[in-house]
């Protein structure tokens, strides 16, 4: 009796690996075709009409030789420089002045530089009481550095006021009140 398990075994091992091998067959993998891309539209050109000049132009003045432009892939237009109508009348660059203080730049031009003075006041006294309302200990570390620059500038907006330099201390003024300003938020 031995004999007949061991056929049906393998009888049965013999079939369940024969449909295992039909079964695992690989299928092959369909053929897409590839995409078809259209033709691009044609352009249509309209030529611009060119206006005749009423008066006969002077040639341009000499131009030095155009630089050789390297291609660039863009799909925005050449600008061409317009060509000036009249010649103009080449000048030399003025001199520039025997090396004039820093602080003459930077002043004022305003015609009345005591309300520019009263301004600056009113600012910087704004942005302090900005800062005085900031309680420094809940700030974070970015937010200190701001606070600390704030007061920078205020230092700075005096400074620069007790030197009479209006225009820079109207920028540090500015700066302070601005950074004050959103701290105290």
């Amino acid at each position: 009796m031995r004999f007949p398990r061991v056929v049906v075994g393998l009888c049965l091992l013999a079939g369940v690996s024969a449909s295992a091998c039909v079964r695992a067959q690989a299928k092959a993998p369909e053929v897409m075709p590839g995409l078809a891309t259209p033709e691009p539209p044609e352009r249509v050109i309209v030529p611009t009409p060119v206006a005749e000049p009423s008066e006969p132009t002077p040639s341009p003045p000499a131009t030095p030789a155009p630089r050789p432009q390297t291609p660039v892939a863009s799909s925005r237009p050449e600008r061409t420089p317009p060509v000036p109508s009249t010649p103009a009348a080449v000048t030399p660059p003025p001199a520039p002045p025997a090396d004039p203080a820093p602080v003459q730049l930077l002043q004022t031009t305003t015609l009345n530089p005591t309300e520019v003075e009263k301004e600056i006041h009113l600012q910087l006294q704004a942005a302090q009481r900005d800062l005085d309302r900031v309680k420094t200990r809940q700030l974070s570390a970015d937010a200190l550095k701001q606070y600390d620059a704030a007061k920078g500038f205020i230092r700075q907006a005096e400074d620069t006021m007790k030197a009479k330099n209006l225009a820079l201390a109207r920028t540090y003024a500015d700066k302070a009140a601005s950074l004050a300003s959103q701290l105290a938020r």
